[in-house]
């Protein structure tokens, strides 16, 4: 492809904060997360709302702050600053896997709705 019509690359930043500092970020997310995003997640499950029926602005909004949270504590928890197991509860390989699971879900029963129905053939 002409390296001209490629997508730009987006650039890391690495943001230079103390341990400690780290975790005063980490409990201002949890603190956004139980107060903001949970009572949303909440209240769109109450409605009856699928995951796949919320738009990608309302997606990124909810998820963002959760992931951001997840990356935060599987460093953290490689550094020795928080335990193994918040990272194995909360760490952003947990929010993938069951990201990918719920994919590999709804792809499952896609493909068995596309299927005939057998039984109503005959």
């Amino acid at each position: 492809m002409d390296e001209s019509k490629q997508e730009p690359r987006e650039q890391t930043i690495r943001i230079a904060l103390s341990e400690r500092q780290w975790v005063v970020m980490l409990a201002l997310l949890d603190q956004f997360i139980g107060k903001k995003v949970n009572p949303e997640l909440d209240r769109l499950r109450k409605k009856g709302v699928k995951l796949d029926e919320i738009d990608d602005v309302q997606s990124a909004t909810l998820a963002g702050p959760i992931m951001i949270r997840g990356v935060i504590v599987k460093e953290l928890a490689a550094r020795g600053i928080v335990t193994p197991e918040l990272n194995e509860r909360a760490g952003i390989d947990k929010y993938l896997s069951a990201a990918h699971d719920f994919s590999k879900g709804l792809s499952e029963a896609n493909q068995k709705s596309t299927k005939p129905n057998r039984e109503r053939q005959t």
